[in-house]
């Protein structure tokens, strides 16, 4: 397939494809009869295996170590254990944030009398407030 029908098969745009191929995340195929380059299952299984890493939340230099074990799959998994035990550490720290946000804009929309006057609006009075978590 073609570089377009690997982005179309894959969800992604081509200039996508050629950044992860910059950034090393993909494998660059040969040249196919001088023209143009020809990818595989392998390359489309190596561009899901990119988006499932990043839609679970991993950083692209994240994704570059995974993709490194990947191809290479020698030793054990420890490295792998590490990798998902930090990234469940930072979607827990992301978690508890929003809840935090959550929290604060229902209080908000609590004190939002609708129909007052924006004048005595208690919500906006508080959104107008500097702290210091702002």
């Amino acid at each position: 397939m073609t570089i377009a029908e690997l982005g179309r098969h894959s969800g992604v745009g081509v200039e996508t494809v050629r950044y992860y191929q910059r950034l090393g995340l993909l494998a660059v195929p040969p040249f196919h009869a001088r023209t143009y380059r020809r990818y595989g299952q392998e390359s489309l299984a190596e561009l899901e295996f990119v988006r499932h890493c990043k839609a679970l939340g991993f950083s692209l230099k994240q994704v570059a170590v995974l993709v490194q074990m990947r191809r290479s799959r020698k030793g054990s998994c420890v490295k792998l254990h590490d990798q998902l035990a930090a990234l469940s550490s930072d979607l827990d720290a992301k978690k508890h944030a929003i809840e935090s946000q959550l929290q604060q804009v229902r209080a908000l929309k609590e004190a939002c009398g609708a129909g007052k006057p924006l004048a005595d609006c208690a919500a906006l009075a508080s959104l107008e407030r500097v702290t210091p978590e702002a």
